[in-house]
């Protein structure tokens, strides 16, 4: 099982992971996968990339006070 807590956690940081890697250009993604790729480690990334998703959820719904708590910051 992988540390990440959904598939589309996992599928975001293997996208992170090779434009690390270089085998994705850094021209043809989003600027949230850049910003992760220059904050993260290629180890980081490839840790919670690694392993089956099966039996994660798709996603994880945050709950109101989180995404209060995240905007102030």
């Amino acid at each position: 099982m992988s540390p990440a807590h959904s598939k589309v956690q996992a599928r975001f940081m293997g996208l992170v992971h090779a434009v690390q890697k270089g085998k994705v250009s850094s021209k043809k993604v989003s600027a949230r996968v850049k910003k992760a790729a220059k904050s993260m480690t290629q180890k980081q990334t490839a840790e919670f990339a690694r392993g089956s998703s099966k039996g994660l959820p798709t996603r994880i719904k945050a709950k109101k006070k989180n995404l209060k708590k995240r905007r102030k910051k």
